[in-house]
């Protein structure tokens, strides 16, 4: 095709990215914030982009800045962190991944395969780097968005992830 199609399903919010794993999988990554939104905004298509389904699942509150995919999981980065879900078809489940980020928006994600490390720059206070070849099992997610009680465990990855449940 020649001529550019807008996507239909999607919120008309600022779009802050967008990631594909082929022709058919793709994600987009949306900012409420200029008009005091700061709801989490991440949909995925899984057939080329004729429909989109949100996949913010239990994400804290705050716009989605980036979509980092690594293999079969999906990385992004947000006002409040970086987090992890093993679930890229629905993305219910959200962990944070490391510990020691500043309370700072997260901008960019970067991934080096060779030695398996995430970068993740921030506003205004430098960029970061995460191995990922930790043995740490994933934390619980909250019982449901806002309710602060932990949740099921993920599967044991790999992930060097956060062992405390976040607050969504």
């Amino acid at each position: 095709a020649t001529t550019w199609t807008r996507a239909a399903g999607l919120p008309t919010d600022w779009v802050t990215r967008v990631a594909s794993v082929s022709e058919r999988v793709a994600y987009a990554a949306f900012s409420g914030f200029r008009r005091g939104d700061q709801a989490a905004r991440l949909y995925r298509t899984g057939d080329g982009g004729v429909s989109w389904k949100p996949v913010a699942g239990n994400l804290p509150l705050a716009p989605v800045n980036d979509i980092l995919l690594v293999g079969s999981d999906v990385i992004v980065a947000t006002d409040v962190g970086v987090f992890l879900t093993h679930d890229a078809v629905t993305g219910k489940r959200w962990v944070r991944l490391g510990q020691g980020l500043p309370q700072a928006p997260i901008w960019d994600l970067a991934y080096v395969t060779k030695t398996k490390t995430v970068y993740a720059a921030d506003f205004g206070r430098g960029v970061f780097r995460l191995s990922l070849t930790g043995s740490q099992t994933a934390a619980p997610a909250p019982a449901k968005p806002g309710s602060g009680r932990g949740g099921s465990t993920l599967p044991a990855t790999g992930w060097p992830v956060d062992p405390a449940p976040f607050v969504a």
